[in-house]
């Protein structure tokens, strides 16, 4: 019969909205913490990471802490980014600071599609592997700046704060400025 779709799977409403919901029931390991915990922590999709809730829960010294606070940029930035890249290294002995390359391509299907690849091919990338962590540095130092604005709505005073030209910014507006 024409009328019928011969690809449609023969699935109901319920199965489909299960289908919908199974990212709840798989994944539900980080839902105690609202979205204001997560940025406050500064990063989470990378590993490893900036985020030091893990190092203070370990024990180590304030010293050891990635991101102090109060972040001084002179003292604190290069020895962040340094300290994340020995973290990196490890985890992969061949971290190459100054790396421009993508990952190499991986084939899709080569039964179906033999030609189809997913990558970026030869291509190079605009920045190196320490640049590309100096801007996670930023974005993650921006975020923690963010946090405090819902601190302050909550009348909190542990503000994260980062120095920066002799001035304690804690909002990411202040720290452009300075």
């Amino acid at each position: 019969d024409p009328s019928q779709d011969m690809a449609a799977l023969p699935l109901d409403v319920g199965e489909i909205i299960s289908f919908v919901n199974i990212n709840q029931k798989v994944n539900t390991t980080n839902m105690q913490d609202s979205p204001f915990t997560w940025m406050e922590r500064g990063e989470i999709g990378y590993s490893p990471t900036y985020n030091d809730s893990t190092k203070k829960e370990e024990g180590t010294s304030e010293e050891d802490v990635l991101i102090p606070n109060p972040f001084i940029i002179k003292i604190h930035f290069e020895a962040a980014i340094l300290g994340l890249e020995t973290l990196i290294r490890a985890e992969n002995a061949s971290y190459d600071p100054h790396d421009r390359s993508y990952p190499a391509p991986t084939s899709i299907n080569p039964t179906i599609l033999p030609d189809l690849y997913l990558g970026w091919g030869d291509a190079k990338v605009t920045h190196t592997q320490r640049e590309v962590l100096r801007n996670r540095l930023f974005a993650v130092l921006f975020t923690k700046l963010s946090s405090n604005y819902h601190k302050k709505q909550q009348n909190d005073d542990d503000l994260f704060i980062v120095c920066m030209n002799g001035t304690n910014c804690t909002t990411p507006d202040e720290f452009l400025q300075a």
